[in-house]
């Protein structure tokens, strides 16, 4: 009887992202690909102290700019060509003197 009580999920801000682990998924994706190269590689304390610098490095530039501070940033500072292959419905940065 309890699972109609957990079938609906509703965020509590509409524009809450992805979480992973309970932190933002930006922070955690590079920080565990970075983990899992170096312990692939044999270094898994490294990978590990690593992968928490990165994540706390990326928190830190956030801090006070969003949550999509990161997003935008690769949007807007990308080559056109990596921008036009990851930002497929959105014009390519190269274009935003138009959008005044």
């Amino acid at each position: 009887m309890n699972e109609h009580a957990n079938f609906y999920s509703i965020p509590k801000y509409l524009d809450q992202g992805n979480i992973i682990m309970g932190f933002p998924a930006d922070e955690v994706i590079p920080a565990l690909i970075v983990f899992g190269v170096l312990s692939v590689a044999g270094y898994m304390l490294t990978g590990m102290f690593v992968a928490v610098v990165i994540a706390v490095g990326l928190r830190t530039i956030k801090q006070g700019k969003g949550n999509n501070f990161l997003r935008l940033a690769a949007y807007w500072f990308s080559p056109a060509s990596l921008s036009k292959s990851v930002f497929k419905h959105t014009p390519p940065p190269c274009d935003k003197y138009w959008l005044n």
